[in-house]
C-alpha cells in the first residue's frame, strides 16, 4: 500500500511539472508588452443629459504611450493589437427614475461605439438615490493612435444626476 501511494505521488508530481512546463511554453512565450493608464472620472455637468463627454484625470501611468488630451480624451500613441478599458462610475440622483447610460467610443477616425452600459437606474425613493455603472470593453482592432472618450446620456426620466467620488477608469493596450 505504501508503494502505491509513492507511485501515485510521483505520478501526480510529474503531471504537475509537465503542466507547468506547458503553461510557461504556451501562455508566456509571446513577448507582447502592455501599457497601463488609470484615473478618475468626473463631470461638473448633469450626466443625465444627452452626449456629455466625461472628464478624465490621471492617477497612474506606466510612463509609456497613454495620454489625456483636453481633459476628456484618452489617447494612445502607437499601434496596439488590443485595447481594454474598464470604467466604474458611481452616481447620485436628485430625481426619480433616472438611468444614465455610459458609452465608450473610439473617435480617432469615424466614431465607433465600442461598448455601452445602461444599468444605472435610480428610483430616488425610500433612500434609493445612488447607483453605479460598470463596464469593461475590449477593442479587438484599434486603429493606429486610437482616441477614446467616455460619454453619458439620458436613458429614462430627466433630472439631475451627478458623479460621486471615487469613479475610476483603467486602460490597457497590448502591442
Amino acid at each position: 500500500m505504501k508503494n502505491l501511494f509513492e507511485i501515485l505521488f510521483l505520478l501526480l508530481f510529474c503531471i504537475s511539472l509537465k503542466a507547468q512546463s506547458y503553461s510557461q511554453q504556451f501562455l508566456f512565450q509571446d513577448n507582447r508588452t502592455n501599457s497601463i493608464f488609470a484615473g478618475n472620472v468626473s463631470s461638473s455637468a448633469n450626466v443625465n443629459a444627452n452626449s456629455i463627454v466625461l472628464d478624465l484625470s490621471e492617477i497612474y501611468s506606466d510612463g509609456s504611450s497613454w495620454s489625456l488630451s483636453t481633459g476628456n480624451t484618452l489617447q494612445f500613441s502607437g499601434n496596439p493589437s488590443i485595447v481594454k478599458i474598464s470604467v466604474n462610475i458611481a452616481f447620485t440622483s436628485a430625481s426619480a427614475r433616472t438611468n444614465p447610460k455610459i458609452t465608450i467610443k473610439e473617435v480617432s477616425g469615424s466614431v465607433r461605439v465600442i461598448g455601452a452600459a445602461s444599468h444605472s437606474y435610480a428610483r430616488n425613493a425610500n433612500g434609493h438615490n445612488e447607483t453605479s455603472s460598470n463596464i469593461t470593453i475590449i477593442d479587438p482592432s484599434p486603429p493606429a493612435n486610437p482616441i477614446y472618450i467616455i460619454e453619458s446620456s439620458r436613458e429614462a426620466n430627466s433630472g439631475n444626476v451627478t458623479i460621486q467620488t471615487p469613479s475610476t477608469f483603467w486602460a490597457e493596450a497590448i502591442f
